[in-house]
């Protein structure tokens, strides 16, 4: 994987908050169960129940943080999503002692729905601000880093719990684990809150920049707001687009001439550089 995708600043914000989140999310899952069937003594099924809502809420919210995005763009939705991240499991640890089951899926749907005011303009906001050449190295890294990072903060919650807790504990010292471990994740997600201001949205143009690789052409919208396409039969002129550094494979075939083309006489005559030619239509002799 090519680590200059690091070299970005909003890919390496969205990078950053990608991994807290879903550290936050993995662990809640595995530390909520703990709690549950050995705090208030709920059963597998019924905890699995409990739990079910957050998914759910997470998923069908998606489409709507959609169009959010395209309307409003990334940084109104990641900032109170990265601070709903951070206050929920703050007040798992203030909470978690001393409140029932339905306080505690209150919560869990609540994280649910903070993440999901993260992770698909993170995602999209991420990948966007790259140059085409390193996209395919950016969703890598993203998608990646999602299982590494969960993994990594469900282990440390659960050792964070059991050094609490220690190796047999009682209900009270299992509490107290489950509390230490989300107050570490409330300090890991206030993380969440700088880094996600690194995140921008991505201009339109953005794959269309010098930035990509050598010899690749600007397609879409991008090229056709970027590209400038002169016909000129004059050989000074030709010859200073050129010099600014004019080349046919920026324009795109379809491009329309900011010039009427020269009369066929004149063309035939003193035609100009290559580069500085409109193409012909295929109909046209």
């Amino acid at each position: 994987m090519d680590l200059r995708a690091f070299t970005h600043r909003s890919f390496t914000g969205a990078f950053v908050t990608m991994c807290l989140g879903f550290a936050a999310l993995i662990s809640s899952i595995i530390l909520l169960p703990i709690h549950l069937q050995r705090g208030p003594g709920l059963s597998t099924l019924e905890t699995g129940l409990l739990l079910i809502p957050g998914g759910p809420a997470m998923g069908l919210l998606g489409p709507t943080i959609g169009r959010l995005y395209d309307r409003i763009g990334a940084r109104p939705l990641v900032v109170p999503g990265a601070i709903g991240m951070t206050v929920t499991p703050g007040l798992f640890t203030a909470l978690v002692p001393h409140v029932g089951q339905w306080t505690i899926l209150l919560l869990h749907v609540l994280l649910s729905l903070s993440l999901a005011l993260l992770f698909t303009p993170l995602f999209t906001a991420g990948l966007g601000s790259l140059p085409s050449s390193l996209y395919a190295h950016g969703s890598a890294l993203l998608g990646s880093s999602q299982q590494v990072f969960g993994a990594a903060g469900t282990a440390t919650s659960i050792a964070v719990m059991s050094l609490v807790a220690g190796t047999d504990p009682t209900v009270a010292e299992r509490a107290s684990g489950v509390q230490v471990a989300f107050g570490m994740l409330t300090a890991l997600a206030a993380i969440a809150v700088v880094t996600c201001l690194m995140v921008t949205t991505p201009r339109d143009d953005t794959t269309g920049d010098d930035t990509a690789a050598p010899g690749r052409t600007p397609r879409g919208r991008a090229a056709r707001r970027r590209t400038r396409v002169v016909v000129t039969t004059d050989p000074a002129r030709a010859a200073a687009c050129v010099a600014a550094g004019w080349s046919a494979r920026r324009w795109p075939q379809a491009a329309r001439a900011t010039e009427p083309p020269p009369p066929a006489t004149a063309r035939a005559s003193t035609p100009g550089p290559r580069s500085c030619r409109r193409p012909r239509s295929p109909g046209s002799t």
